[in-house]
């Protein structure tokens, strides 16, 4: 992590993420600076409320009184709309957007030589937490459109 603010940020990560010294150790500060660099701001300001769990999700915004009616997901409208709800809803439109962002993910890893054995073990791991069934390897099917042999 950069020196600049560390000490704050690591206690707010500490509080408000539970981040332990085996977690801090395990993140590559500077490939994170870097890739959220490469996005334009509003890409970025996205990145970073994701990943600090900040979203303006339903229930964020219904708790702070900017939305009047419910926190329920105005997609499936059967869920409250949390910020772990956003990566799972099973509506159509926002499955199809979820399975988007996973392909435009695989191309973004292919361009930077992302080593296969990392993409197929982010695949097993990740691909089910974003509810998009093992059956329909993105990755395979990526592979195959760019002229790659799948890795086994």
């Amino acid at each position: 992590m950069e020196r600049w603010h560390e000490r704050d940020a690591k206690i707010y990560l500490e509080q408000q993420h539970k981040f332990s010294d085996l977690i801090f150790g395990n993140i590559h500060w500077t490939s994170l600076r870097f890739v959220l660099k490469k996005l334009s701001p509003h890409r970025r300001a996205t990145a970073v409320k994701a990943l600090h769990r900040h979203l303006p999700t339903q229930e964020k915004l219904f708790k702070q009184g900017r939305v009047a009616m419910t926190s329920t997901c105005p997609r499936c409208v059967t869920w409250e709309e949390t910020n772990a709800h956003i990566y799972c809803c099973m509506n159509d439109k926002a499955f199809k957007q979820r399975k988007a962002d996973w392909v435009e993910l695989w191309k973004q890893l292919h361009r930077t030589s992302m080593a296969t054995m990392i993409e197929q073990t982010w695949r097993y791991y990740l691909q089910p937490l974003v509810a998009i069934p093992l059956g329909e390897s993105i990755v395979d099917i990526f592979q195959s459109r760019m002229g790659m042999r799948p890795y086994y």
